[in-house]
């Protein structure tokens, strides 16, 4: 009889042992979600910080160039993670958009004292404030030169540059 009490409270402490334990993990858990969330809000911060501008584009072999400066303070890594959309028309007047691929239909190189240095395809450049960069766009078909050409580029975290403008 005496027996009884002695399982009774050995089960009760085996309860609240896994109790406390999955407290803990929860909690655990908790401050892992803070820390991940802290994190997401300053990439955000910092994605703020940073502006593209494209100061100028121009038409070379049948490829758009695009001069892009960091105006803001903090730096952009333009790399495969980044996006290149073109929106043109072809010579035949058929509207074309189409997602670049990098290293394969796009290319940045890093300027500096207005020489442009050509990187390989695969590497990526780091736009530290300040500093340009060129962007070569080649499309899939021939572009109509008279005709308004639309380029956005956005990078991993979300810093945007947008430019319209007409080659000929």
């Amino acid at each position: 009889m005496a027996v009884a009490p002695v399982v009774v409270s050995s089960i009760f402490f085996l309860v609240a042992i896994v109790l406390a334990a999955a407290l803990g993990t929860a909690l655990i858990q908790y401050y892992a979600s803070i820390v991940r969330m802290r994190e997401l809000f300053k990439q955000e911060i910092e994605v703020s910080k940073a502006v593209l501008v494209v100061e100028r584009a121009y038409l070379e072999e049948s490829c758009v160039n695009l001069v892009l400066t960091n105006r803001g303070s903090s730096s952009v890594i333009i790399d495969e993670h980044a996006s290149v959309l073109l929106d043109y028309y072809q010579q035949n007047g058929l509207r074309k958009i189409e997602l670049l691929q990098f290293g394969a239909s796009w290319f940045v190189s890093r300027t500096l004292a207005e020489v442009t240095q050509s990187p390989a395809s695969s590497l990526a450049v780091e736009l530290k404030p300040g500093g340009s960069a060129v962007i070569r766009a080649c499309p899939s078909q021939q572009m109509d030169s008279s005709k308004q050409v639309t380029i956005v580029i956005v990078s991993k975290l979300g810093v945007k540059a947008e430019y319209v403008y007409t080659p000929s």
